[in-house]
């Protein structure tokens, strides 16, 4: 009878230590599935900030190609504009220079004037009184145009 108490002992001792084993077992398991699952979302947080960063430094990219652009088409503007202020100046010194010669080469007239065309709009005008401009009794008159 003790022997079989005994050997119940022993096997329910055996029994509590592989249950304890088991639950010890279970409880590492469950430790290491949830370490496991904080280190795959870490991961994926990692990821998904460095897509982010990629993505802003790709956007930032553009930005600054367009930025690029915008600056280059600008100073190619910039550029042509003067090329084409220039030009307009040389035709302007040109076209000076060819009055200038038509000038020299037209003939004096024979009074010394040339003829200059006049305003018919000046011809509507009631005639101005005529009073002298040129006052001998105001001797500041004299002096000014002196």
């Amino acid at each position: 009878e003790e022997d079989s108490k005994r050997m119940k002992e022993i096997q329910n001792e055996k029994e509590e230590r592989a249950v304890k084993f088991v639950q010890q077992q279970l409880k590492q398991k469950a430790e290491e599935d949830r370490q496991r699952k904080e280190r795959r979302m870490m991961m994926e947080e990692e990821q998904k900030r460095l897509k982010e960063e990629e993505e802003a430094r790709r956007r930032q990219d553009h930005m600054n190609g367009r930025r690029e652009l915008l600056k280059k088409i600008t100073e190619k503007a910039v550029r042509n504009n003067e090329k084409e202020t220039l030009d307009v100046r040389r035709q302007m010194s040109m076209q000076e220079r060819a009055s200038t010669i038509q000038s020299a080469k037209r003939p004096a007239p024979p009074n010394g004037f040339y003829a200059v065309p006049v305003d018919e709009s000046l011809e509507m005008l009631p005639p101005r009184p005529r009073t002298s401009t040129f006052s001998t009794s105001t001797p500041r008159l004299t002096q000014t145009f002196l």
